[in-house]
C-alpha cells in the first residue's frame, strides 16, 4: 500500500497530496527532457479545466480513473510504470472516499469497484448515462432469461452484505454478446461501497450511472452466442452499508415471462439467526407493495441442513407478472 507524504496535515490532505506530489514529478520530468508542456494544453488533452488540473498537481483534488490514465499518456509514462499511479489513486478513493459522515440526509453515491480475474479491486469508472443511445441503458436485449438464482447473505449487521447471481440467458439472435443488470440505490440509504465480482469469464466492461439512484453494469460473454444458444453466467455483489436495526427484512425479485424457474435462498449470520422466514407471492407492478400487502403467515420454510433457507417457483406454479421472494423477521 503506497505510504502518505509526510506533514502535519489530516490524512485525507497527505494522501491526495502524496499523488500531487507524484504527477508534479512527472510534469518536471518531461520539462527537463526538453519538451515544451503548457498547463493549458495539457489540461485541455486531459479533458479537465485548467482549475481542475492545477488542484490535482496540488493535492486538493482526487482525479477521476479516466482523467489519470490520460494525464499518464500525455505525460509519456510507459505502461509497466502506471499500475502504481493507478494503485496508488484507487488507494486514495478507497480509504477516503469523499462523502458526508454516515446518517447525514444526503451521504451520495456509494463507491463502486469491481474485482478483477486476479482478485484485485479497482474503482470503476461511471458513465454517465445522459444521451447514451437506449441499448446502452436497457435490461431488454436479444436473449431472455430462462433460469435465475440468487442467494443472499445476511451479516451479523443485518444488512444483505453479499448476493450472489446466476442467469441462465437464451440468444434470440445471433451474435449475442452482453448481459445488463441494473443495480438501485437511493443516495441516502446508507450504501457506502458496492464490490461487483464476475465469475465464469465474464468480464464488466461499463458501468454506467442512470439518473441519481441507478447503475446498469454490462457482463461481456466470452464468446458470442447463436440463436437459440444458451449460456451460464454467474456474479456477486458485495455491499457495505449501516447496520441496520429492523425486526426484519424482505427480498423479492420480479418473474419475467420467459423465466423458467427461480430459485431464492438466504443465509445469516450466526449473531442474527431469524425467528421465521417465509416466501410470498405478490401482484406486479408493486404499486402498494409492501404496504398494505398481506404476507401469508402460512408460508413457512423451514432451515435446509447448511442453515439456509430455499424456495423455488417455476413458470408453472404462476402467471406471469408477479413478484416473489422472502421475507424474514428476527423476532415472531
Amino acid at each position: 500500500m503506497p505510504e502518505l507524504e509526510p506533514g502535519d496535515g489530516p490524512p485525507v490532505a497527505r494522501a491526495r497530496g502524496s499523488l500531487g506530489h507524484a504527477l508534479k514529478k512527472l510534469l518536471l520530468r518531461a520539462e527537463h527532457s526538453g519538451r515544451s508542456i503548457k498547463v493549458e494544453s495539457l489540461a485541455r488533452r486531459v479533458n479537465v479545466s485548467q482549475a481542475s488540473l492545477y488542484a490535482y498537481l496540488s493535492g486538493k483534488t482526487l482525479p477521476r480513473a479516466r482523467a489519470l490514465d490520460l494525464l499518464l499518456t500525455e505525460l509519456e509514462v510507459p505502461d509497466a510504470d502506471r499500475r502504481w499511479y493507478r494503485d496508488l489513486r484507487d488507494d486514495i478513493a478507497v480509504r477516503f472516499p469523499a462523502r458526508p459522515k454516515a446518517g447525514a440526509a444526503d451521504a451520495g453515491p456509494p463507491l463502486i469497484e469491481l474485482m478483477l480475474v486476479d482478485g484485485s479491486v479497482e474503482v470503476a469508472e461511471i458513465v454517465d448515462g445522459a444521451g447514451l443511445p437506449d441499448e446502452e441503458t436497457t435490461l431488454a436485449g436479444p436473449h431472455v432469461i430462462e433460469q435465475l438464482g440468487e442467494r443472499v447473505h445476511v451479516d451479523a449487521h443485518r444488512t444483505m452484505h453479499r448476493v450472489d447471481f446466476r442467469r441462465r440467458i437464451r440468444a434470440t439472435t445471433a451474435g449475442v454478446r452482453r448481459f445488463s443488470y441494473a443495480f438501485e440505490c437511493e443516495p441516502d440509504s446508507g450504501l457506502r461501497r458496492v464490490i461487483v465480482e464476475s465469475h465464469d469469464d465474464t468480464v464488466v466492461s461499463k458501468v454506467i450511472q442512470v439518473g441519481r439512484s441507478s447503475y446498469v453494469f454490462h457482463f461481456d460473454l466470452p464468446e458470442p452466442l447463436d440463436a437459440g444458444r444458451t449460456a451460464d453466467l454467474s456474479f456477486s455483489l458485495v455491499t457495505f452499508e449501516n447496520p441496520s436495526d429492523q425486526p426484519g427484512d424482505i427480498y423479492g425479485k420480479r418473474q419475467f415471462v420467459a423465466t423458467e424457474r427461480v430459485e431464492l435462498s438466504v443465509e445469516f449470520a450466526p449473531e442474527v439467526a431469524p425467528a421465521e422466514v417465509t416466501w410470498f407471492i405478490a401482484a406486479f407492478p408493486l404499486g402498494n407493495f409492501p404496504d398494505g400487502f398481506t404476507f401469508p403467515a402460512e408460508n413457512v420454510l423451514t432451515p435446509e441442513p447448511d442453515g439456509s433457507y430455499q424456495k423455488t417457483f417455476t413458470s408453472t406454479d404462476l402467471p406471469e407478472g408477479r413478484i416473489v421472494g422472502l421475507r424474514w423477521n428476527y423476532q415472531k
